[in-house]
């Protein structure tokens, strides 16, 4: 398989997954919020959240990897896939998320093994106290990191294909 088309299929596969788990969350408004309190009810359903938005936040860092080294490796562990990542990547996302690098690392130890432990909830007598925002934020991080390698496929692809070159020019005119 072409690795342009696999890191499309990667992004396009944890899209889904994060909007499964803002789904979860509650009901999305007219306005593409999402409505968590309904009748002074919230409607948050924790453990699918936590599974899809972990896998979200793993399968954006698989396609980071992906795009640096042409592997996949397979774990599920965040904190060994962010270890990984290149100095810069790491930098970004540190900067994005505004949080000094240890406490990142601190967290992302503490939630490396999210996905399998929430999956399998009746393995472990205890679960870790998720901070939903945080995970929520960094999915969000990582989804705009793997735009940005998105965009560059797309727009090289379509610049490198003359009849797509074609086909544009046409519609200008």
């Amino acid at each position: 398989m072409d690795n342009n088309i696999k890191l499309l299929q990667m992004y396009d596969s944890a899209n889904k997954f994060k909007e499964c788990a803002l789904r979860v969350l509650g009901n999305r408004n007219e306005n593409g919020s999402i409505n968590i309190i309904e009748n002074s009810r919230l409607l948050t359903v924790t453990i699918p959240y936590v599974v899809n938005i972990s896998l979200t936040c793993e399968l954006y860092l698989k396609m980071l990897i992906f795009n640096n080294e042409n592997i996949v490796p397979h774990t599920h562990r965040i904190k060994i896939l962010y270890d990984r990542l290149t100095a810069k990547q790491k930098k970004n996302l540190i900067e994005m998320l505004n949080i000094p690098q240890n406490e990142l690392e601190k967290l992302l130890k503490k939630y490396s093994n999210l996905f399998v432990q929430y999956r399998y909830y009746f393995d472990y007598e205890e679960l870790p106290s998720v901070d939903y925002l945080f995970i929520l934020n960094l999915a969000e991080f990582l989804n705009a990191m793997c735009s940005e390698i998105q965009q560059n496929i797309l727009s090289n692809s379509h610049a490198g294909n003359p009849q797509n070159n074609e086909q544009s020019h046409q519609k200008d005119n």
